[in-house]
């Protein structure tokens, strides 16, 4: 095998192989939390109450007079969308999205709430506005308009 072909393959492996190392440092502490994760199956809970397996993490809706209220919105929109489709609901059913905080794990579906208002506790504003990082990364919030409520607040 010609020299320079055998350095700029073995170069391309050791990069190769210092970036995978890399990544899994960088991110060990996620896959280790993310592993001791055990969400419940999607299911029907009973007749007005559903859960919807995403990943290592679950969105809940609650059935109610107007629609449906969605408790966090899963990782990817079109395995969320799919499951609630095995229930009969479409996304435009659902009138409110509570987040419980807005990590990219629970916000998957919400580009597809369009019916839906969306809220969250107004600590996590500073996150969707990237004026604060999470988890060592910004991102700006591109879902449009939410609301938020404090602590002490009871939504009706």
């Amino acid at each position: 095998m010609n020299k320079i072909l055998k350095i700029v393959l073995l170069s391309t492996g050791a990069l190769i192989l210092a970036l995978i190392i890399f990544f899994v440092a960088g991110n060990w502490k996620y896959i280790k939390a993310t592993r001791q994760l055990h969400p419940a199956d999607t299911q029907k809970i009973n007749d007005s109450v559903f859960c919807v397996k995403d990943s290592y993490v679950n969105a809940f809706l609650f059935k109610t007079p107007a629609g449906y209220l969605m408790i966090d919105g899963g990782m990817r929109e079109d395995k969320v969308l799919d499951e609630m489709k095995s229930f009969g609901i479409e996304a435009g059913d659902v009138h409110t999205l509570l987040l419980t905080h807005s990590d990219r794990d629970h916000i998957g579906v919400t580009g597809a709430l369009e019916n839906a208002a969306v809220w969250m506790h107004r600590d996590e504003e500073q996150m969707v506005t990237g004026e604060t990082e999470k988890m060592g990364s910004s991102y700006t919030w591109k879902y449009g308009d939410y609301k938020l409520f404090d602590s002490d607040q009871v939504l009706d």
